[in-house]
């Protein structure tokens, strides 16, 4: 019926993914260069937010999890790919677990709704050559950090989101000067 589609469209446009008309109806929002970086700008605030209160008072049970969640990305050293698009959806679970750790769901919530908008284009952070290695280098130091209560787990998780940050804007900007360039070969006159 149509009130399950209209609360759905609602929805949508309350989490970014749609975009009001003029004349009343909807249409899909489409990722900017500006709202990229407000995107991962918001990211950056919670997440850290996250690790400085996990850091600062940890509780037994979430440093259980943060131990395991370590144990995790330590066993993929041994076979990691040098380029994996598909690799955004763990790097996608280890920031929301982290998150998770500070014992507040709804910043989860927030960080996995933000990572589901920015997901598409957070695919050219791993298409780099060694950009995965490097990924999982990092979540390990950051969760060491978090693990030990060591304050500088704020600073390496935001050193880390700004360089994924800089490798998705790089990858985009490649996109569309192929994009333009292909664009302009199809011309003829």
């Amino acid at each position: 019926s149509r009130t399950p589609v209209c609360e759905a469209m609602l929805r949508l446009y309350g989490e970014g993914f749609l975009e009001r008309q003029s004349d009343g109806g909807f249409r899909i929002s489409h990722l900017t260069l500006a709202s990229l970086r407000d995107l991962y700008q918001v990211r950056r605030a919670l997440e850290t937010f996250a690790v400085r209160q996990t850091a600062a008072e940890c509780s037994p049970a979430a440093r259980e999890g943060l131990l395991g969640l370590r144990d995790e990305w330590l066993e993929l050293l041994p076979d990691v790919p040098d380029t994996d698009p598909e690799f955004v959806l763990p790097d996608e679970d280890f920031h929301r677990r982290l998150a998770m750790a500070s014992g507040n769901t709804l910043l989860a919530d927030e960080l996995r709704n933000i990572g589901e908008r920015i997901r598409p284009v957070r695919t050219h952070d791993f298409v780099t050559p060694g950009r995965v290695s490097v990924t999982i280098t990092q979540h390990l130091e950051i969760l060491d950090a978090v693990i030990a209560g060591d304050a500088r787990a704020e600073a390496l998780l935001e050193a880390h989101i700004l360089e994924s940050q800089a490798f998705v804007e790089a990858g985009l900007g490649r996109a569309m000067e192929r994009m333009l360039t292909a664009s302009e070969k199809a011309v003829t006159w």
